[in-house]
């Protein structure tokens, strides 16, 4: 629920970067919901269990290529960014691919606020000075874990985005 809530902040809060809609929210928020369900299979890969996982549920309300956007939102919140050489990602067309890149780039981050488990992240606000977004939260207790699970996932928001991120705490 964490990585939900500040994955939505995060989307509101970046909307003039990138574009999307409600709809894209839906898909954003359902993947963070299922992010983790692969750590009871593969811990050390959760990622891909979570994706694989994801295929093989029906998802009411969501179409199969909206379900398909979902498992790869669940692979790329750690690891490798989405690569037309991984299965699923390079099946969706390309607007779907662009969705992923973006919607994963914000999940990323949310993930990375929410390294412990914790829920130390109570607010997160955001500015943006030219090419800088800087992400600014207040934690309670202050986890430095957090800040640094969110820094060492920026760097697709960054690519994906063409920003430089900072993250305060």
């Amino acid at each position: 629920m964490q990585v939900a809530r500040l994955a939505v902040r995060l989307f509101a809060a970046t909307r003039e970067l990138h574009g999307l809609g409600a709809a894209d929210e839906r898909l954003l928020v359902a993947a963070a919901l299922l992010h983790d369900l692969g750590w009871p299979v593969r811990p050390e890969a959760h990622h891909k269990g979570a994706r694989d996982l994801i295929l093989g549920i029906p998802l009411r309300g969501f179409s199969e290529e909206e379900r398909g956007m979902i498992a790869c939102l669940a692979r790329y919140h750690r690891k490798a960014h989405p690569s037309d050489r991984h299965k699923v990602y390079r099946d969706l067309n390309a607007p779907a691919r662009d969705k992923v890149r973006k919607l994963a780039a914000i999940l990323r981050i949310a993930d990375g606020l929410d390294r412990t488990h914790a829920a130390t992240v109570k607010t997160l606000e955001t500015s943006r000075d030219g090419r800088t977004l800087t992400i600014s939260v207040e934690q309670a207790p202050r986890s430095a874990i957090d800040l640094m699970g969110a820094q060492r996932k920026k760097d697709l928001f960054e690519a994906v985005f063409g920003v430089d991120v900072v993250i305060r705490g």
